[in-house]
């Protein structure tokens, strides 16, 4: 049984009724949902995904330090904002992708053994447990199968979990409970099993765990979260806590959340060097036609999530019944009909700029929808000490005030490169006309002068494809 106490109403949910958007996030950022969608490995369809993903992301970062290590030494602190927009993705790639890479790394290991653990324990199960994995997760620690004999007889003596809570949180001070197991409830033979971490300013990777007996009221087994760590306490709270960033605060997750950000616009503008590289008029027009295509895709589902992220923070703040099935409508129905408009439309530079200033938008309408609804404006949040409110108005905030920043920018870029572009003489416009492709951008002349490809998506190529 799964449920979940809301202390303000004081009513209890199941999982879906009390689905939250933190949760969705949580459970989407390794694709817990593609598990739902009835596809039988034999394991949790998205979890596999993901962890694919991750040894997929590894081995890119590993291959792309080591084959672009010259030029990252040469161009490392190279940033030529006033080039054209190939030196200015290049420069960024460079820069934010080896200042990033550490990060990135641990990211990526530390999600590798998060996410297919059960993959690497494996081979553990077979030739050290016999096959049984509830023994090789007993051993590290995630659980507690110990079997107690059931003597179908009444139990007698009174017990009540709060006190019993209680007493550990007087006596394990500087630790909090991860999770409680009941054995044989109602039974003689009941057994409580208890597992506490150790508070992380106190003790980086301590564990705890309590066996009592409540019959006699008489404990079995004590080891203190506050004593020092076993090897396996240290790896397991060290790949949690670099993964998780839950130690040094709200300084560490926002750090975390900065360089997760710098990870996106590499992928992004290494999606972009990608496609320049491959637009020549030396490659068959079939293969470019992929290669934009691939591009198009890729582009459209990444930078949809921005403004579909926002509005259905904005949903849930305005929907009288919030659950699981409503989240994913929203989320998943939005994103499904924002990404395929994009991709038919087939313009980067447009899928760039709107989603950009659309996303921007509802940003800004996120704590404001917020301070509407639920009376938590960011003054008061700040006033009443609700920090975990009042971090994300402000990362909602910042985003839209840094992504209208952005969007003026590139207007005012396209706008010059307009201007540059009306000064082309009619010369020109008929040295194109004549020796030009308009249709796909290739020359059938030695003089190198051409059409952009009306796919084009950069916005410096918008003058002349208008040409």
């Amino acid at each position: 049984m799964y449920f979940t106490y809301d202390l303000a109403t004081k009513r209890p949910s199941d999982y879906s009724d009390g689905y939250t958007m933190g949760e969705f996030l949580y459970r989407l950022h390794f694709l817990a949902p593609l598990n739902q969608i009835g596809i039988n490995i034999g394991r949790p369809f998205g979890y596999t995904l993901a962890g694919l993903v991750s040894f997929i992301f590894l081995f890119a970062l590993i291959s792309g330090l080591m084959l672009h290590w010259d030029k990252i030494k040469s161009n490392f602190f190279v940033f030529r904002p006033g080039n054209k927009w190939k030196t200015v993705w290049t420069d960024m790639h460079t820069a934010l992708g080896v200042i990033g890479f550490p990060y990135q790394f641990m990211y990526a290991l530390t999600g590798i053994v998060l996410i297919v653990n059960s993959v690497l324990i494996i081979p553990f199960s077979k030739y050290l447990y016999d096959g049984k994995e509830d023994q090789v997760y007993e051993a590290l620690g995630y659980s507690d199968n110990t079997k107690y004999t059931y003597l179908y007889e009444p139990l007698t003596t009174s017990f009540k979990m709060g006190d019993f809570l209680d007493k550990l949180e007087s006596k394990w001070p500087n630790s909090h409970m991860n999770r409680i197991f009941i054995k044989n409830y109602g039974d003689k033979s009941m057994h409580v099993v208890a597992l506490y971490d150790a508070d992380i300013d106190k003790n980086f990777a301590g564990s705890g765990k309590l066996i009592y007996r409540v019959a006699d009221d008489k404990i079995l087994f004590e080891k203190s979260a506050a004593e020092n760590g076993s090897y396996l306490d240290y790896m397991k709270g060290f790949i949690y806590r670099l993964h998780l960033a839950d130690f040094g605060g709200y300084p560490i997750k926002i750090i975390y959340f900065v360089l997760g950000i710098m990870g996106c616009f590499v992928i992004i503008s290494g999606i972009l060097i990608w496609l320049v590289a491959r637009d020549k008029n030396n490659i068959p027009k079939r293969k470019r036609i992929f290669n934009f295509w691939a591009a198009n895709v890729f582009m459209a589902s990444c930078l949809t999530m921005l403004p579909v992220t926002a509005m259905t923070f904005i949903a849930v703040k305005l929907a009288t019944k919030v659950d699981q099935p409503f989240i994913f409508h929203v989320y998943f129905y939005s994103w499904l009909a924002l990404g395929v408009f994009y991709i038919i439309r087939r313009n980067i530079g447009k899928t760039n700029l709107e989603t950009l200033l659309l996303g921007s938008v509802l940003s800004l309408a996120v704590p404001i929808v917020n301070g509407i609804k639920t009376g938590n404006w960011i003054w008061e949040t700040y006033r009443s000490g609700s920090n975990d409110i009042l971090l994300v108005d402000l990362l909602w905030l910042s985003l839209g005030i840094v992504g209208l920043l952005i969007f003026k920018k590139m207007l005012q870029t396209a706008k010059k490169e307009n201007a540059n572009g009306k000064k082309v003489t009619g010369a020109t416009i008929k040295s194109h006309t004549k020796y030009g492709n308009s249709s796909d951008g290739d020359s059938t002349t030695g003089t190198g002068s051409s059409l952009p490809p009306k796919r084009a998506f950069a916005l410096k190529n918008k003058p002349a494809t208008e040409i």
